[in-house]
């Protein structure tokens, strides 16, 4: 019993360690960049360069002299600037937040958040529209997962042409919304009828 209550909190460790790393990894390859467009992903040289500096830093620390009191001092001196910056961040939310619910109806162009965020959005009442094009076809995961479980009439689709290459386009097509509503119609298994009258309307 003890060795399968080690093994398993091995399995744990190791589970939690490889998802928190690809999140960080993910964050710092985007803010590598100068400019990165919300449908385009860090390259993977990008992501491998700082998923090893992510795995030789605490290596490396363990080896240094007084190793733990370092590995505090840059704790401190770290979390200090970005816990402001995590406070300004969630005040200016909830000030968004009460300016899109005078909206009469908004719509986020080519959405980028997740499916939590964007109901979030309609329980805080707000009036909003959700916008994909090809990144559910370039297997963008929050992206795929808005289109099958948003409902139906909050969801609109776009190509943002000559923008949203796939690998290998020199530019989008304006016809290439078919081949976004075809991947949309796969994923919520059923036929969509574009309806935009409440877009109009609002």
């Amino acid at each position: 019993l003890p060795s399968l209550a080690l093994l398993l909190l091995v399995i744990t460790m190791i589970a939690f360690y490889s998802t928190t790393l690809d999140g960080i990894t993910y964050v710092t390859s985007s803010y590598s960049y100068k400019k990165i467009s919300a449908e385009e992903e860090p390259s993977r040289k990008i992501r491998g360069f700082w998923s090893l500096m992510l795995i030789f830093l605490p290596i490396g620390l363990l080896f240094a002299e007084n190793s733990l009191y370092s590995l505090q001092g840059v704790t401190i001196i770290a979390a200090f600037p970005i816990g402001i910056l995590l406070v300004m961040i969630v005040w200016s939310f909830f000030k968004d937040i009460k300016l899109l619910k005078k909206v009469k109806g908004v719509v986020f162009h080519s959405w980028a958040g997740t499916l939590t965020e964007a109901n979030s959005l309609l329980k805080k009442g707000v009036n909003a529209y959700f916008s994909f094009g090809k990144p559910i076809l370039n297997g963008k995961k929050s992206a795929i997962e808005c289109v099958k479980f948003l409902e139906e009439s909050r969801i609109v689709f776009e190509t943002d042409a000559p923008y949203q290459t796939l690998k290998g386009e020199e530019k989008t097509l304006p016809e290439d919304i078919l081949k976004v509503y075809e991947q949309a119609e796969k994923l919520r298994g059923k036929k969509i009828e574009p309806d935009i009258t409440s877009l109009f309307k609002n």
